[in-house]
């Protein structure tokens, strides 16, 4: 199932701000560059998406901003480590959801393979 991959990536995803606060700027910046990094060089989300992973990064210009828009909008101008933590959390979950959506890819297939 996706959740176990998307339980992965969100639990090896840690932001730099622990213990003091994060500009919402900053949380998006580094969570954007660390999500992109965390899905595109995962040899299971590229193969079960089939993509490569420079067209994976070349692809998340337009998801990302899409999740930042819908999922993260509401975000106060400065959070603390929890706050950042669970909106870059969001952030991931959204990215490995809308990717295979994105693409067309055939989504019985794609939760299949990301979670052999």
């Amino acid at each position: 199932m996706i959740a176990i991959a998307i339980l992965f990536f969100t639990a090896a995803f840690t932001l730099t701000a622990s213990g003091r606060e994060i500009s919402r700027d900053a949380m998006l910046n580094e969570a954007e560059f660390k999500v992109i990094e965390a899905l595109c060089t995962s040899e299971r989300f590229t193969e079960c998406s089939g993509d490569a992973t420079e067209l994976c990064r070349s692809q998340m210009k337009f998801i990302i901003p899409h999740c930042k828009k819908t999922r993260l909008k509401d975000l106060p101008q400065t959070l603390d480590n929890a706050q950042a933590q669970a909106a870059a959390n969001r952030m991931a979950k959204c990215a490995a959801m809308a990717y295979p959506v994105f693409n067309q890819l055939d989504l019985d297939e794609f939760r299949r393979c990301m979670s052999r």
